[in-house]
């Protein structure tokens, strides 16, 4: 590969002359359409770094073009993350939403249905003054209660213990009780606050308590549920939930800061868990 090709020409290229996994000898199949990832969490206002991101994910798509091959972009709303803290503008009233999905609090503006869809609309309503490709947008939210999820789920659920595995390489502190799947509370929507207490035959026994984010709490009500991932009213662990949309969407690139470059972050995690338990090449 040139040195004299440009950064995304070069991505292209060892993209798609790319042998076998990188964690394991399994030959790579090339697709018939390669699809390129940009997301966002949508914690709050979009910064310019999520338009740095999506601007060099475009690069790679049309890097992907020029070398003949049919590609997409894609777009995805990370709109399952936990309200973690009241941004500055937001009433003190939403503290009652710590710990809930995002997607699933009231827009404080009053012009959207979703916290979520309010910041998602408002960066998409310019991102095309950057970006000239026509994105294909996603819901993580929604593709949770459509089922789409569930295959990669269902496989990851399964090898629970393989899956803690390759995070616990990379701790200090092994978590033996780690679980990659964290329900929605049935009683009061967060999601956050559900601590598992049990699992049997495919099915997660949790109670809903407090639980401390960074300089916030999330009060939890004190119910016990029991909770079917099938079901889709719940999130994957990041740790395991990136892994699964890489390969739901048959991902072959995407962006991410500098520190996912460092061993033992949540994309060479997600990389392993890809290509271990879901038998997907990682991006």
């Amino acid at each position: 590969m040139s040195d004299e090709l440009f950064w995304a020409d070069q991505i292209a290229s060892s993209i798609i002359n790319r042998k076998k996994f990188f964690y394991t000898d399994d030959k790579i199949k090339q697709p018939k359409e390669y699809t390129v990832k940009t997301s966002a969490s949508l914690s709050g206002v979009l910064h310019i770094g999520r338009l740095s991101d999506t601007i060099r994910s475009e690069s790679v798509y049309r890097a992907l073009k020029d070398a003949g091959k049919k590609a997409r972009l894609i777009w995805v709303a990370e709109d399952m993350d936990p309200f973690r803290k009241v941004p500055k503008g937001v009433p003190a009233s939403y503290k009652k939403y710590l710990g809930m999905p995002v997607t699933d609090i009231p827009d404080p503006e009053g012009c959207h249905k979703s916290y979520a869809d309010h910041h998602r609309e408002e960066y998409l309503k310019v991102i095309h003054d950057f970006v000239s490709t026509k994105m294909k947008v996603y819901s993580t939210r929604e593709e949770y209660l459509k089922g789409t999820f569930k295959p990669f789920i269902k496989k990851i659920v399964k090898q629970t213990e393989l899956t803690r595995d390759i995070q616990n390489k990379f701790r200090k502190e092994k978590q033996l009780d780690w679980s990659p799947w964290r329900p929605i509370c049935d009683k009061c929507g967060k999601l956050s606050t559900t601590k598992l207490t049990d699992v049997q035959d495919g099915l997660f026994h949790y109670v809903c308590q407090d639980y401390k984010f960074e300089t916030t709490t999330a009060t939890g009500c004190g119910h016990k549920g029991i909770s079917d991932p099938m079901k889709g009213n719940g999130k994957l662990m990041w740790k395991s939930e990136w892994a699964a949309e890489w390969a739901m969407w048959n991902v072959v690139a995407e962006g991410a800061g500098k520190e996912y470059q460092v061993p033992g972050s949540a994309f060479w995690i997600n990389g392993e868990i890809a290509e271990k338990v879901l038998k997907f090449p990682q991006p």
